[in-house]
């Protein structure tokens, strides 16, 4: 009886001790190491386990060869709650009981949908879209600065167009997953890139290589050699651009010359010229466009024996391209008004016919505003 009595006593203090570290209200809510389980959002069943300073939750295999739970801890990292795994392995988040996330345990390397590189600490399975993305630039953590060396390599690159083959993926196991067809599903969409296998022979150290043997390249590294080529070219251009206007004044001076030795008399009454001129029914005169330079209008004067059938004014470019046509019935003195805005900026020239005749051919500069 004694002994009886011993026993129930302990019973009871040791279901007491369980009870004060485990309880279970009223509404199936399952506190540990508290009586009064937290559940500030009105959930269905809650489990609070809560120690002083940390807690877990804790599952296991057989022998506890795979551990894993949920951490809390009030001096890890600053206090901070933590998930996955306490053994040597990789841990996964899932969806719809499909392994979505991994975590590679040996080196921290993450993989979404799937598949973990080696070769880079964050690796996407599939498209990704971002509002904006920065990369790391500082000065300070850069060796060895220097000016690209023959950015102008790049135009040995081959820009291509492609389309992704359903199998783009064929190294990674993905056949045996639920959402397999998912991700072997045709991309029938056209994409612009370069190819590798031919990027790794210009520029080697922009392209890395994968476990398998597959490439992949960093685009982004050609940006700075496309600035670098464009200043460049800038620079070109801006010297051509002052050879060009050299050579435009100088061509002005010289037609400024040539008019002013051939048209001293310009001034004189051209009328009075052309009557003295109307007695020979086979003259016809072509006089120099004024203003010459001009980048507005200019007049273009002429005259034409009352005897003469046919004129015609041609206009040229440089190349011998006819710019321009004008049929003329006036005989005596007449013009021809000449709307720049309907030329580029050039050197042209300009030819008076009269019967089939070539009368005069003379130059004009029109210039740019």
């Amino acid at each position: 009886m004694k002994t009886l009595k011993i026993t129930i006593l302990i019973c009871i203090i040791f279901t007491t001790n369980i009870y004060s570290q485990l309880k279970v209200v009223s509404n199936g809510d399952v506190g540990i190491g508290n009586t009064n389980p937290s559940n500030l959002n009105g959930w269905n069943r809650v489990l609070d386990v809560r120690g002083t300073l940390h807690s877990k939750i804790l599952t296991t295999t057989s022998g506890a060869i795979i551990r894993t739970g949920l951490f809390s801890h009030s001096s890890w990292y600053e206090g901070a709650g933590f998930v996955g795994t306490e053994s040597n392995h990789d841990f996964y988040i899932m969806a719809n009981y499909i392994p979505r996330i991994k975590i590679r345990n040996y080196n921290g390397h993450v993989g979404i949908n799937g598949y973990v590189s080696d070769n880079y600490w964050f690796y996407v399975t599939g498209d990704c879209r971002a509002d904006s993305w920065s990369t790391y630039s500082d000065s300070t953590a850069k060796r060895e600065i220097k000016v690209i060396e023959n950015p102008e390599k790049i135009k040995e690159l081959r820009p291509v167009q492609f389309k992704w083959k359903e199998d783009k993926y064929p190294y990674r196991d993905v056949t045996s997953r639920p959402d397999s067809n998912q991700l072997k599903k045709v991309d029938d969409r056209l994409n612009y890139g370069f190819i590798a296998q031919e990027v790794r022979t210009i520029f080697p150290d922009i392209v890395t290589e994968e476990e398998n043997g597959e490439l992949n390249m960093n685009y982004d590294a050609l940006i700075p050699m496309l600035v670098d080529c464009y200043k460049r070219m800038d620079d070109k251009i801006e010297i051509m651009q002052e050879i060009i206007t050299k050579q435009e004044v100088e061509i002005i001076n010289l037609i400024n010359k040539q008019i002013d030795n051939s048209t001293k008399s310009a001034t004189l009454d051209i009328n009075e010229q052309a009557n003295d001129e109307i007695g020979n029914k086979n003259i016809a005169t072509l006089y120099q466009n004024m203003p010459n330079p001009f980048n507005k209008n200019t007049e273009i004067m002429f005259f034409i024996s009352k005897e003469a059938k046919r004129a015609n004014l041609y206009i040229y470019d440089m190349q011998g391209n006819q710019k321009m046509k004008f049929d003329i019935s006036t005989r005596g003195t007449g013009n021809i008004s000449i709307n720049g805005a309907a030329l580029s900026a050039g050197l042209y020239l300009y030819t008076l016919i009269v019967d089939d005749a070539e009368i005069d051919t003379k130059r004009m500069i029109l210039t740019s505003e």
